[in-house]
């Protein structure tokens, strides 16, 4: 409410009384990225003198600027990659921008910035991304992502995590396709199917893995190799688990926008008709 209250000042023209108001918010709400900025700018803009047009009008909404956002994602996809990781190092503009993207609630932004923090130089990611998983108020769509991240990097320990106001755990299987490279649909399918069956609040969830390595021996047996992606991987491999509720191929498709048309024919591979 009281951040409102100082973009009211600010559209108002009353700055210096925005900017008390702003630093009065910033000492109950410390990390808030958005108080933040907004303080660090008006502060800037009164010490500077510089043009205030350039801050105002600020929209009423718990944000900072679409400029701002655009300068952070630019700042992020275009920093070097070396040795297959994301370099941070010690510079913590970075880390603030993509602690920041981490609770932007925009979908494609949070994504890019797990994604880049789950392969980077930095220490603290895998914790700060395992945190995330424990905010009742985090995306679950993110919670999927990261654990997706997690178990294509490896991650054998069990995986706390909070859905829907629900603790729950997963534990990644270590499955021979998961020694067949990165790049094959098989444990990429499984990395996605272990949170979002999960997520439903199914049990047994071992059999995902049992599952996902016999449709991987089955389908690398035939002569002609198989042109698949991992979410058609993971919507048999759901299906083939039999679990209640998810037994039906329209349902399955449905929850992982997967054609009917391609898993009926995967299933038929499975099954051994039109097989080489």
């Amino acid at each position: 409410m009281y951040f409102y209250y100082a973009v009211s000042l600010l559209n108002n023209g009353q700055w210096e009384k925005a900017y008390d108001k702003l630093n009065y918010v910033r000492r109950i709400y410390p990390y808030s990225d958005v108080i933040n900025y907004y303080a660090d700018a008006v502060g800037e803009l009164l010490r500077t003198g510089c043009d205030k047009n350039k801050l105002i009008p600020v929209k009423y909404r718990f944000s900072i600027p679409q400029k701002e956002i655009d300068k952070r994602v630019k700042e992020i996809t275009g920093r070097e990659i070396k040795n297959g990781e994301n370099k941070i190092g010690k510079d913590k503009k970075l880390l603030s921008y993509l602690e920041w993207g981490l609770n932007s609630h925009e979908k494609e932004i949070e994504d890019l910035c797990a994604f880049f923090l789950m392969y980077s130089d930095y220490e603290g990611a895998v914790s700060l991304l395992k945190d995330k998983l424990l905010d009742p108020f985090c995306d679950n769509d993110l919670k999927r992502s990261i654990i997706y991240y997690l178990i294509m990097c490896g991650e054998q320990e069990k995986i706390p995590c909070v859905v829907n106001k629900i603790f729950i755990t997963m534990k990644p299987q270590d499955l021979e396709c998961g020694h067949a490279g990165i790049d094959n649909p098989y444990f990429s399918g499984y990395a996605i199917a272990l949170p979002t069956v999960a997520f439903l609040g199914y049990s047994s969830l071992e059999k995902i893995g049992h599952t996902a390595d016999a449709v991987y021996k089955k389908f690398v047996s035939f002569k002609t190799k198989i042109r698949t992606t991992r979410e058609e991987i993971c919507a048999l491999i759901i299906y083939l688990c039999n679990f209640k509720g998810l037994s039906e191929e329209k349902t399955v498709c449905a929850l992982l926008d997967v054609k009917e048309k391609t898993l009926k024919k995967l299933i038929e591979r499975y099954k051994g008709e039109n097989n080489d």
